[in-house]
C-alpha cells in the first residue's frame, strides 16, 4: 500500500504523482486498478499511460443518475470520470443499471463486467419484538440508512404522514445516523407523527430488525449498489424501493415487493398503502422467501480477478 496521507484533494494529485515515480523505481507493475473514475482514476490513468500497462477502473457510484451531479463540482467530476472510463481497458461496475448507462455512452460492452459487492451477511439473533413499535396485526416498515440528502428519507416520512391522514395504519422505524438527523426528528414532530415514526441510532447489524419487519423501504435518489436491499432480501423481507442501484436485480414487482420511480411521493404512498393490505403483504412474503433462497455465496471475487487479468 502507498497512502498519500493528504487531507485535501488538491494536494492528493501532487503526492500521488510522486508515488507513481517512486513505485516505478521499486517494482514491475502488470496492471493498475482505480477504485473510482474520479480523483483516483485520474492518477491511475496517468500511471497506466506512463508505464504502458492496462488500466482497470471500478465504478461504485450511479454516475448516470441525474441526481448524482447536481453541483458544479460533481458535474466536473462526472465529465472527468467519463473521460477516464473511455480510456480504461476494463471496467468493473456494481449494478446492471450503471452498465446500461456506460453502454449508452458508447463504452464497449466487452469492457464492462457487472460484479456486485460481496455481501457477507451475518444474522443478528437479538430478539426484537414487533410489539415494541406497533400491534402484531399492524404493518411494520423498516428503513436503514445514512441521514443524508441523497437518501431522501423525508419522502418516506411524508408518505406515512399522508397515509395517516387517510387511515390510521402502519409504523415506520428508521435506523441511521448522519448530518440530517435533527432535521428528520423535527420533521416528524412537525407532522405530528412521533407516535408512528421511530428513529433509532445506527447499528452495525440490522438483520434482527429486518426479520421482524413486514416490509423494508429504501427511498434513495441514487445508489451505486444498495447493499441493504440485498440484506433485506436475504432475510426474506419484502421490499419497497426506488429504482436505484441493484433494485431491479433484487426486487421483482408484485413478487417480493415493488419498485417505484425516484422522487415520486405519490407513487411511494400508493405502494406503501398496497403493502398494508394483508393479502398483498403475505403474497410478497412468500415471494421474499423464494428470493432469499437465491442469495448464496457468490464468486464475485474470482470474477473480479478475471476482469483484471483478461
Amino acid at each position: 500500500l502507498y497512502p498519500t496521507n493528504t487531507n485535501y484533494k488538491i494536494s492528493f494529485f501532487g503526492k500521488a504523482r510522486r508515488l507513481v515515480a517512486q513505485i516505478e523505481k521499486q517494482q514491475h507493475i502488470d496492471v493498475i486498478t482505480a477504485q473510482d473514475p474520479f480523483e483516483t482514476g485520474i492518477v491511475a490513468a496517468y500511471a497506466a499511460k506512463k508505464w504502458q500497462i492496462p488500466l482497470h477502473v471500478q465504478v461504485h457510484a450511479d454516475i448516470g443518475s441525474p441526481y448524482f451531479a447536481t453541483s458544479l463540482f460533481q458535474k466536473i467530476r462526472k465529465i472527468v470520470g467519463m473521460k477516464v472510463l473511455q480510456r480504461a481497458d476494463s471496467i468493473r461496475v456494481v449494478s446492471n443499471s450503471i452498465a446500461a448507462f456506460l453502454q449508452q455512452r458508447e463504452i464497449a460492452v466487452e469492457k464492462i463486467a457487472v460484479i456486485p459487492l460481496v455481501s457477507h451477511i451475518q444474522e443478528d439473533h437479538t430478539k426484537i419484538q414487533k410489539e415494541q413499535f406497533c400491534s402484531a396485526s399492524d404493518r411494520l416498515f423498516l428503513m436503514a440508512s445514512r441521514f443524508t440528502k441523497e437518501k431522501h428519507i423525508d419522502m418516506a416520512i411524508d408518505a406515512f404522514a399522508a397515509i395517516w391522514k387517510e387511515k390510521a395504519a402502519g409504523h415506520l422505524v428508521i435506523i441511521g445516523e448522519g448530518p440530517l438527523e435533527e432535521n428528520y426528528k423535527e420533521h416528524v414532530a412537525q407532522l405530528h407523527m412521533t407516535a408512528h415514526v421511530t428513529l433509532l441510532p445506527w447499528q452495525k447489524n440490522i438483520t434482527a430488525y429486518m426479520r421482524v419487519a413486514d416490509i423494508f423501504v429504501l427511498t434513495s435518489l441514487y445508489e451505486g449498489y444498495g447493499r441493504t436491499l440485498v440484506e433485506a432480501a436475504a432475510m426474506a423481507t419484502p421490499i419497497i424501493t426506488t429504482n436505484v442501484g441493484c433494485a431491479e436485480d433484487v426486487v421483482k414487482n408484485s413478487e417480493n415487493g415493488m419498485i417505484v420511480p425516484v422522487d415520486d411521493l405519490q407513487a411511494l404512498k400508493e405502494v406503501i398503502k398496497l403493502g398494508m393490505d394483508e393479502e398483498v403483504c403475505e403474497q410478497w412474503k412468500m415471494g421474499a422467501q423464494n428470493k432469499s433462497l437465491e442469495i448464496k455465496k457468490s464468486q464475485h471475487v474470482q470474477t473480479y480477478i478475471q476482469t483484471c487479468t483478461d
